[in-house]
């Protein structure tokens, strides 16, 4: 901390990042993405109780799944030492929950112009190049794989009709 003492007036010890005037540490900012994930996989979730059960199924299992990750993203963070270094890259972790929340926002306006099969390969594709890959060969054959294997699970197996949107 600058200038001295972590301690405040009266205060004893204060966590890092907090109460100094300091940027936001990494722990924090992985704390605050994993908790953020788990708000937009409850609102989700509640969103998701007004269609009827059987089509609702995948919505609901992807908001389990990102209330799930979001609950792994806090611990994890939980597990950060108070790192100074980091320090530079506050935004940067904002700007990627935010690219990655606008990813699954066009999924979502896709299923149902596009399909399923066209918005979930842009969803597969855009969280690829917000985590930085840029190999499109690789990209492109795990986009398909996973699309199809969601399709495969969803539609064949399970029976549950999918949005065919323009292709379909």
């Amino acid at each position: 901390m600058r200038g001295g003492s972590p301690q405040g007036p009266n205060r004893g010890p204060q966590p890092e990042g907090l109460y100094s005037g300091e940027p936001m540490g990494q722990k924090t900012r992985e704390m605050t993405i994993g908790i953020c994930i788990i708000i937009v996989g409850v609102i989700f979730l509640i969103m998701s109780g007004s269609i009827p059960a059987t089509p609702a199924l995948f919505p609901r299992l992807m908001s389990v799944v990102a209330i799930l990750l979001g609950v792994l993203q806090s611990a994890a963070a939980l597990t950060l030492p108070a790192d100074r270094a980091e320090q530079d890259q506050s935004s940067r972790s904002m700007v990627v929950f935010l690219e990655i929340l606008g990813v699954i926002v066009l999924h979502i306006i896709l299923l149902s112009t596009a399909g399923f099969v066209v918005a979930n390969l842009v969803l597969t594709l855009g969280l690829f190049l917000v985590l930085g890959y840029r190999r499109w060969a690789p990209m492109s054959v795990a986009a398909v794989g996973v699309t199809m294997l969601l399709y495969l699970v969803f539609r064949i197996a399970l029976g549950i009709p999918l949005p065919t949107g323009i292709l379909l």
